[in-house]
């Protein structure tokens, strides 16, 4: 096979993974959504502030337990054989060991932190679903076997139950105590299931000490980074929990529960693309093509709503959240530019990752997280929430530099930005004629630039070809090999 056909098959791969994802994970998103409104305007904006306070260092907490496991099983699979069921108990079994230690952790920061503060009690509720995340390599396996129909129908299924329950208790009245539960048994059935069809996809081979002790020392660079990139994206919500109050708190975690939404895109193709790029790590130009092509998928379906949701953020505000939270309408505008910094960054995580740059990005992260949290310290103080969401923006737009000035400096300059400029003529062009006539809160607005944005993808046939394929193919041939 020629590398030409290697590179599309592979691209290929990666789309048809990500479209599945994308439209898993979109579709438990609107089902979340539903339930985060419905939290949001059945409890006052204190309790969902400390709500969100418990949540922050529960995903901060699991970003630690992944400590580049994850990236690690990726790149083994994507390099070798996706059934090595040597690799994946090994990586599995020290994952395993990490995340109980950072469950102990947890509980004595809780501790420390107080057992009568709320988002404390939040916290222990969850410490269950953290020693859960042991088995979520298992995600891995299943993506780099062509099985992602099996991380989508159960997640549905658990996802869809956890958000109806929690809409019924938030209705009954119930506190956040409850609402802290529900979220902790959906996190431990979802890996519980993992580990179950993981396990299913891998030959029979046990892990052994000697190749534990090669992925240990793997997996300290990668965890440092794997981090660190996720610790300075949270922590500045447990740092504001410090400095101001339940309900500020409240209203900030909101903007952010807009741009975890949003985000959610780019991360899924960032996640499934680190198999295709170590399949392909020492190819300059397939690599620049992955990076390309992936930027491509992201200007078609995730810039246009990332511009919609910024010039139109008080239509979805109001929409989502009710009245109590117009005040982060200008917050949630200043992180949908990060949120657009963020896809940049995760189009070239893969290739950093492939291409074995940890020390790098090692670098970089700690630089990141010592400027956002010394910069959230002096400022929270003075300016409040606001300076957060510009301070997250900041820390977004050097982690994109630094990677990018890692790849130039291997010849992968981020050409791929400027071949989509296209993209950006159109969403520009499109969307901000009928904001400027009708303004931010008119209905008829937002319809006018969403329409104009599609019409103008068809007309200079925007849509990408790889997309078209794969739709023509799943609808010629419906039953597909599961």
């Amino acid at each position: 096979m020629g590398s030409e056909e290697q590179h599309r098959l592979t691209a290929d791969r990666i789309l048809s993974s990500s479209v599945l994802l994308v439209a898993s994970r979109f579709s438990v998103q609107v089902v979340s959504a539903v339930a985060t409104a419905v939290v949001a305007r059945s409890i006052s904006v204190e309790d969902f502030g400390n709500l969100n306070g418990g949540l922050a260092v529960f995903y901060l907490a699991t970003a630690l337990c992944d400590w580049g496991f994850g990236l690690s099983l990726a790149r083994r699979l994507g390099r070798g054989s996706s059934r090595d069921g040597s690799v994946v108990r090994s990586v599995a079994r020290l994952q395993n060991a990490w995340s109980g230690f950072v469950t102990v952790l947890v509980v004595a920061y809780a501790a420390i932190s107080g057992w009568s503060e709320p988002r404390m009690r939040v916290l222990l509720i969850l410490t269950p679903a953290i020693a859960a995340t042991g088995v979520s390599v298992y995600r891995q396996v299943l993506i780099a076997n062509d099985k992602t129909k099996l991380i989508v129908l159960p997640g549905l299924l658990i996802n869809f139950a956890s958000a109806m329950t929690t809409v019924a208790l938030a209705l009954w009245g119930f506190g956040i105590s409850a609402l802290s539960i529900v979220v902790s048994v959906a996190a431990v059935l979802s890996s519980l299931v993992l580990l179950y069809l993981g396990r299913k996809q891998i030959s029979a081979i046990k892990g052994t000490a000697r190749l534990r002790r090669s992925i240990r020392r793997e997996v300290v660079p990668l965890g440092l980074q794997s981090f660190l990139s996720s610790a300075y994206f949270t922590i500045d919500v447990v740092i504001l929990s410090y400095f101001v109050s339940s309900s500020e708190l409240g209203h900030y975690t909101a903007a952010v529960k807009i741009l975890s939404f949003v985000i959610l895109i780019p991360g899924i193709i960032a996640q499934v693309s680190v198999v295709g790029f170590s399949s392909i790590h020492q190819d300059r130009m397939s690599t620049l093509d992955l990076q390309t092509q992936s930027w491509k998928w992201l200007s078609f379906g995730f810039l246009p709503v990332v511009v919609l949701l910024g010039l139109y953020a008080p239509i979805f505000v109001t929409a989502y959240f009710g009245g109590r939270f117009g005040s982060i309408i200008p917050i949630v505008r200043i992180l949908m530019i990060a949120g657009v910094i963020v896809a940049v960054s995760n189009t070239i995580f893969g290739a950093m990752i492939a291409r074995s740059r940890q020390r790098w990005l090692v670098g970089q992260g700690l630089l990141c997280l010592v400027f956002n949290v010394s910069a959230n310290v002096f400022l929270i103080p003075v300016f409040g929430i606001t300076a957060s969401a510009w301070i997250s923006l900041a820390t977004e737009i050097l982690v994109a530099v630094g990677m990018s000035i890692a790849l130039a400096r291997m010849g992968l300059f981020p050409l791929y930005l400027l071949r989509a400029w296209k993209y950006y003529v159109a969403i520009l062009v499109t969307a901000i004629p009928p904001w400027v006539l009708w303004g931010g809160r008119s209905l008829t607005g937002l319809f006018a630039s969403a329409s104009a944005i599609a019409v103008s993808y068809l007309i200079l046939r925007l849509v990408p070809q790889e997309l078209v394929d794969v739709l023509r193919r799943r609808s010629s041939n419906p039953v597909t090999r599961s």
